[in-house]
């Protein structure tokens, strides 16, 4: 048996979507079998004895997941850890972690995991980017049963992506790291993934695109193909890519919410955080939206580095400007490895390599540099 387990710590709340990226690589390789733990019992890898097991490593959830390796190494099987954790750590994860598992897959993850399935000759470090998007085969959406997962809005949000990458470069994010350049699915490509879901039942989607609208025109084509749909669905944009035409345009093909990542109300930080979007393009893009009648839901930052009493005015004063349908912040900022903030708590000794040893989830910033 050749296994996927998508780690109990993936669980959402109320809002567990299907492993999408376990979907992709279980297609590349046809005997693949998904057990997903974040909404079923634990499995007993001694019992079912797996050849291969592959769990992706998240930094947040890294030590669920590395658990989960060394039962899969203790049960007899060949290991392999994938996920963002491992493309930014890998020679520490390698140093670290070799003892019981057997491949650490950077980037992409489907040629990789096809090669070691099939026992190919490939290094420990196996890195197989797929740079054409639409040679992959459709998700494996037979190797689990999506009706399990929590209904949002009355049905379930099934996950999809237009592509993979962003074409910002914010020092807060990785993005950049994990998923290289961006690149996006072919039209004809999409309309067979959309077709799939369509008459598998799905009418909810989420969109987990880093950025949706990254390639307008492709956004607009995107739209034609729903059109033969009924799906409602919703996404994460960049501020400075929306406008009235394009939101009208995806609220007609069903997009009934969009999150965007606004981060500050301060010119000022936003220039420390490497954003390009300023303040005028959340307003416009607040306003198309609002006038396109799709909700809007703004992303923040809170305790960036550098910020001051004078820089958090100009944002309490901007959310009241700002006024969106719905807020997304945590309270901190999450220093995550693989990005310039955290290159820069490192330059300042606030944090160091060996702290994604440790038990903490990230480390939290709260307070000026």
């Amino acid at each position: 048996m050749n296994l996927l387990i998508n780690p109990a710590c993936m669980t959402f709340r109320s809002n567990t979507p299907p492993p999408l990226a376990l979907l992709y690589i279980a297609a590349a390789e046809g005997k693949t079998i998904i057990h997903d733990e974040a909404i079923k019992p634990k499995m007993d890898l001694k019992k079912v004895c797996p050849r291969i097991v592959g769990v992706p490593v998240y930094t947040k959830n890294r030590h669920a997941s590395l658990d989960r390796l060394r039962e899969a190494k203790a049960s007899g099987a060949i290991t392999v850890a994938g996920g963002c954790h491992v493309s930014i750590m890998t020679d520490q994860m390698v140093k670290r972690y070799g003892s019981f598992i057997d491949y650490f897959v950077v980037g992409d993850g489907e040629l990789a995991w096809k090669a070691i399935c099939a026992g190919e000759d490939v290094p420990q470090v196996v890195k197989m980017r797929v740079e054409n998007l639409d040679d992959l085969p459709l998700p494996a959406w037979d190797s689990i049963d999506w009706q399990d997962y929590p209904a949002i809005r009355k049905a379930v949000r099934v996950s999809i992506l237009l592509g993979r990458g962003c074409t910002g470069r914010c020092t807060f994010c990785s993005a950049w790291w994990v998923n290289g350049r961006p690149r996006v699915h072919g039209l004809e490509w999409m309309g067979k993934h959309l077709t799939l879901l369509w008459e598998m039942g799905v009418r909810h989607l989420v969109f987990w695109d880093d950025s949706l609208t990254m390639d307008k025109q492709r956004m607009v084509d995107l739209c034609d193909v729903l059109d033969k749909f009924d799906f409602y669905w919703t996404g994460t944009a960049r501020a400075d890519e929306m406008n009235e035409a394009l939101a009208m345009r995806m609220a007609e093909a069903g997009c009934y919410m969009l999150a965007f990542g606004i981060e500050s109300g301060s010119p000022t930080i936003l220039a420390r955080m490497g954003k390009e979007a300023r303040l005028e393009d959340a307003l416009s893009a607040r306003a198309a939206c609002r006038e396109a009648g799709i909700r809007f839901s703004a992303l923040m930052i809170d305790g960036f580095p550098g910020s001051t009493a004078e820089t958090e005015r100009e944002t309490a004063a901007f959310k009241k400007e700002l006024s969106p349908d719905a807020w997304g912040s945590v309270g901190h900022t999450m220093v995550f490895p693989g990005t310039a903030l955290y290159q820069e708590c490192k330059r300042a000794g606030l944090v160091d390599d060996s702290f994604w040893l440790g038990k903490m989830p990230y480390y939290k910033y709260v307070g000026g540099l």
